[in-house]
């Protein structure tokens, strides 16, 4: 891929300079990325290649170190998933709490206030009897 080619023109402009960039940057695209490597037959030359370089003891320090990144990463996330349940959970928990509190709180006003009222319709229905 080319470097981009910039062209810088300076024009007055209300007495200042313009600066136009007249080319764009483009990311390679994945189907330019790939490659199309074919090995041919030496596949036990690649073969005798790759354990070499696994029995290297840099690449297995480096495998080992990538490993423990992954590892630590993968608890990093098991603990936010875990902490992000539980906030859940305990929100559920504290709505249905209040959801509990306001229906007894409004059974204790309806009953206070309508509970005079009867009496007062029952007390009338023994009199007038």
């Amino acid at each position: 891929m080319d470097p981009p080619k910039i062209v810088i023109t300076t024009e007055k402009l209300n007495g200042g300079s313009l600066i136009r960039k007249t080319s764009i940057r483009r990311r390679v695209s994945l189907k330019e990325d790939r490659r199309q490597d074919k090995y041919g037959n030496l596949t036990g030359t690649y073969a005798r290649i790759k354990n070499t370089m696994l029995l290297d003891r840099g690449v297995q320090n480096n495998l080992e170190s990538l490993q423990e990144r992954w590892r630590m990463i993968m608890f990093m996330y098991e603990d936010c998933v875990d902490m992000i349940k539980t906030r859940e959970q305990t929100r559920l928990s504290r709505r249905q709490l209040k959801q509990r509190r306001e229906f007894l709180s409004w059974t204790i006003i309806y009953s206070s206030l309508l509970m005079p009222l009867f009496i007062a319709i029952l007390l009338a229905y023994i009199i007038f009897l």
